[in-house]
């Protein structure tokens, strides 16, 4: 992420790391049903105000935090380079299924938010979701270079239902 050039902009990334650090911390320590936006804001030294003005509502907030979660778990992958599709795919999956298990009332929380709510981050979440599929689609079109996959298979549906299975 490019930095802010002016003070403004950069007291307001601050301002919103801030709520978002204190989102997660209480979101993952007593739960996202119990948090209010006021425990947040005052965990981050701001006004209820300045959160939803930043960050939105609390699912906003969620969607937010979750999304930052798991583009640092993308980012973070270890794919084996000559490992069988299965193996492949069960490193792929494995630090998300565990950061699911982690916190599991979060993640349904998460998927709830994220299916059914609106939020402006949720375009964000989507454009993710669609980058995680073209990685996916990705090792299906390697392991069907080397004849584990037919080629007749298409590899973005391919792709498509892998993340629907991990989704």
């Amino acid at each position: 992420m490019a930095l802010p050039h002016s003070r403004r902009d950069r007291h307001k990334q601050e301002r919103l790391e801030r709520i978002k650090r204190a989102a997660w911390e209480l979101f993952s320590t007593q739960g996202y049903e119990s948090t209010t936006v006021r425990q947040i804001a005052e965990q981050a030294d701001v006004s209820a105000a300045t959160v939803i003005q930043h960050a939105g509502d609390k699912a906003e907030l969620l969607l937010l935090v979750f999304n930052e979660a798991i583009g640092q778990r993308i980012k973070n992958l270890d794919v084996p380079e000559n490992a069988s599709l299965d193996v492949t795919m069960l490193r792929v999956f494995r630090p998300f299924l565990s950061f699911y298990q982690e916190y599991p009332e979060l993640s349904r929380a998460f998927l709830r938010e994220f299916l059914y709510g609106k939020s402006r981050w949720q375009e964000q979440e989507i454009r993710q979701a669609e980058q995680f599929i073209g990685f996916l689609t990705g090792i299906v079109k390697t392991c069907q270079g080397r004849g584990e996959v037919r080629k007749d298979a298409d590899p973005l549906l391919l792709g498509q239902l892998f993340f629907l299975l991990y989704r």
